[in-house]
């Protein structure tokens, strides 16, 4: 968990140090309510922020693990991952 700090323009940056080399995935949960899960609507459709690794975009369930995987070996590794919002941020 990391605390949700905005910098400009809605971005954030998180680091992570002293990851052992392999094969990983991220995924990210604007949880607005802090209530540690995904809220739906009554579609059951996202009602929070979320990404996914190499940016992936699911269709009604998470994607594969070897769609969001990347690998890290002893260089630095930069991701951009873009938040997904079914609906204006409140």
């Amino acid at each position: 968990k990391f605390p949700k700090t905005l910098k400009e323009e809605d971005s954030m940056e998180v680091i992570l140090n002293d990851i052992p080399p392999g094969t990983y995935t991220i995924s990210i949960l604007d949880d607005e309510d802090k209530n540690d899960k995904m809220n739906f609507n009554l579609l059951r459709m996202p009602r929070e922020g979320y990404g996914f690794s190499n940016n992936i975009v699911p269709r009604h369930k998470s994607p594969p693990y070897e769609e969001c995987s990347f690998q890290v070996d002893e260089k630095n590794v930069y991701l951009k991952i873009e938040i997904q919002y079914f609906r204006e941020k409140s």
